[in-house]
């Protein structure tokens, strides 16, 4: 089941996507963008550049409503030479390590033995995704997109495209996901993946096995995105 994990700047993560995105982030941030004689442009601006305009118009959109709740910059590479990473996790073996984090905290709920496509009708999951917030592995539950900066909550907003979107910390995901390692006692070791961590194989894995990949995933690009400076978020 595809799910990617992008790590990079979201200037490159646009210019990935297609022609229509640049003009909806264009148009979202207020960056003065035409298309003439099938070139894209703005000015004497490349689509990258316009690209890049408006996300940085988006992070400081960003810093004015989170205000005096950042006790740190909210500050992170965008520049051309920012380099990226990508992941597949897949989504049962992200879903397992969310279930198992939901389980971790409420024991009380007898976990799956395996995991399969209707993991979001965990009742823990559910449970934990409703404590919001007050869930100790809120960073791992509710975002789609976190950025390298660190900050103790999550919040919802728009992206630069407009789309709705939960944020989070990676460096607080990746306290986290370490937290979780250790409390579950999954051999998950931080920034390797491919040869020391198979994934499991099946349409419905046993949870544990498919927690310890997708948790081998997730500490790695989370170590990338807080090493690097760059912004992390869900590809599906």
């Amino acid at each position: 089941m595809g799910l990617d994990v992008y790590v990079g700047s979201l200037t490159s993560y646009y210019a990935s996507g297609p022609p229509t995105a640049v003009e909806r982030l264009a148009w979202q941030q207020r960056v003065p963008y035409m298309v003439i004689r099938g070139e894209r442009r703005s000015g004497g601006q490349t689509e990258h550049d316009v690209i890049r305009a408006a996300v940085l118009a988006w992070r400081d959109e960003l810093r004015r409503g989170l205000g005096d709740r950042l006790e740190h910059p909210l500050e992170w590479d965008e520049s051309p030479e920012a380099p990226s990473f990508a992941g597949r996790p897949g989504w049962d073996s992200y879903g397992a390590v969310l279930v198992l984090a939901a389980h971790d905290e409420h024991p009380e709920l007898e976990a799956p033995a395996t995991v399969s496509a209707d993991w979001p009708d965990d009742v823990a999951y559910q449970t934990a995704v409703a404590a919001g917030t007050g869930s100790r592995y809120d960073q791992l539950l509710l975002p789609d997109l976190w950025l390298p900066c660190r900050f103790g909550f999550t919040f919802r907003t728009r992206d630069a495209a407009g789309q709705a979107v939960e944020v989070g910390s990676s460096a607080t995901l990746l306290a986290q996901l370490r937290t979780l390692r250790a409390r579950t006692g999954l051999a998950v070791p931080d920034g390797k993946v491919e040869v020391e961590v198979v994934r499991p194989p099946g349409p419905k894995p046993p949870l544990r096995d498919a927690a310890r990949y997708g948790l081998a995933t997730l500490l790695l690009l989370a170590g990338r995105s807080v090493e690097h400076r760059v912004p992390m978020r869900l590809d599906d």
